[in-house]
């Protein structure tokens, strides 16, 4: 569909297909020990894992395409910051949500009550 927008390298492509590869390769072989298939299996893994960094940095430009052509270092490094601050304050703020909510609320809202609920419930 986006063919004249979108520019695929063949290498690009064929990198980007490994994983695919792997995954009809363990349906087809079932990796043995000590065998040929297991070193396959092995290779196609690890180079699955070595593509982890570049699928990562795809996904990066899909999610946030504005935040490429900020020019100043600095406000990139400030935006960074500030999601990290904010997503360990929300990790926090669940762990410690006994401080935060009711037991009652956990079980209004039909949810499990958690392991650290102590009002009463």
């Amino acid at each position: 569909m986006l063919r004249r927008q979108v520019k695929v390298n063949w290498w690009l492509l064929g990198l980007l297909s490994i994983p695919m590869f792997w995954i009809f390769f363990r349906l087809a072989v079932p990796p043995r020990e000590n065998s040929l298939t297991s070193n396959i299996d092995s290779v196609l893994f690890i180079l699955v894992v070595m593509l982890y960094p570049m699928v990562f940095w795809i996904v990066l430009r899909l999610l946030a395409p504005e935040y490429f052509p900020i020019p100043n270092r600095r406000l990139k490094v400030m935006s960074v910051v500030i999601v990290i601050v904010i997503a360990f304050l929300g990790y926090a703020v669940g762990e410690q949500n006994s401080r935060f909510k009711s037991c009652n609320e956990f079980r209004v809202s039909g949810n499990d009550l958690p392991a650290n609920c102590t009002d009463g419930g």
